[in-house]
């Protein structure tokens, strides 16, 4: 017999080694949910975390993203498609339902709750430091500007302000709690914007992971100089980060919008991403 539940700070540790120390990072962000499921034992047997997508939007309605789906036993998977289906998609208001998961006995149980399903390259990509190191702009670029700053040398009060700039403009990176995450929340050092007419015009943010990858989340900038700005924040970026990490650790590449597959087949043409299960169902 299994049960369902929502994994809350109580029982956050009995998941441990499914969600793994990324997701557990992750799941109380503000648009972030997650399920689990137990057996007779109360042994915790599987997790799905997903993301609401456009949930503040009121010209949007409500999506969400499969983020995580892992379970030891098909009937396992099953449960928790039921739950996100009765409490997630309908407690959420959401529209329209979504995944990708390398793991295809995941990717079937998605299947058999109505998703459709497409074997594809993921749109998640890593490369190691040492490779962004050798991009060709990034390389050549020896003398950085001095509008380009590490966000760490700016106030909270300013980069507020550029955030909410940012989302003004409509764009908001990656993440859709951009307007929630604190300045601390990203590694500063390695963080960047530009400077121009003493405003930020420009940032480029990451965040390291509890797994210590890197993770880049929002590129930006505006102005007449955007396209010049935005070359020079990676190349300060990525030779920063060389600077004060391994050049072994990992960059993860999310490719979930447009603009972004287009700068990474750009910079990095030869780079592919793992063999992948995608697919989407309508909802209310």
């Amino acid at each position: 017999m299994l049960d369902t539940e929502t994994i809350l700070e109580y029982n956050l540790e009995d998941y441990n080694d499914i969600l793994g120390e990324d997701f557990k990072e992750d799941i109380f962000r503000e648009f972030y949910r997650a399920y689990g499921v137990v057996d007779e034992n109360q042994k915790a047997v599987g997790a799905m975390v997903y993301e609401l997508c456009d949930a503040e939007d009121e010209d949007k309605n409500t999506k969400s993203r499969i983020r995580l789906l892992k379970a030891e036993s098909d009937e396992a998977l099953d449960a928790l498609q039921n739950i996100y289906k009765d409490e997630g998609v309908y407690g959420n208001q959401i529209t329209a339902s979504s995944y990708w998961l390398e793991d295809e006995k995941s990717a079937l149980s998605c299947e058999r709750a109505k998703f459709s399903k497409e074997q594809k390259e993921d749109e998640t990509v890593f490369i190691t430091l040492q490779d962004a190191a050798k991009i060709s702009y990034v390389a050549r670029k020896k003398k950085i500007p001095d509008y380009i700053l590490s966000i760490g040398d700016i106030s909270k009060e300013r980069f507020r302000q550029a955030i909410m700039d940012t989302l003004f403009s409509g764009r908001k990176g990656i993440v859709e709690d951009l307007a929630y995450l604190k300045k601390e929340w990203y590694e500063n050092t390695i963080s960047t914007c530009t400077i121009t007419d003493d405003k930020v015009s420009g940032m480029f943010l990451m965040r390291i992971m509890s797994s210590g990858i890197i993770e880049p989340v929002l590129l930006v900038a505006w102005g007449p100089d955007s396209s010049k700005h935005l070359a020079d924040m990676i190349a300060y970026s990525i030779q920063k980060a060389s600077e004060i990490y391994p050049l072994t650790t990992k960059i993860k590449l999310s490719r979930a919008r447009s603009e972004i597959t287009a700068l990474v087949n750009k910079l990095l043409p030869d780079v592919k991403g793992n063999s992948a299960f995608f697919g989407s169902r309508k909802e209310i």
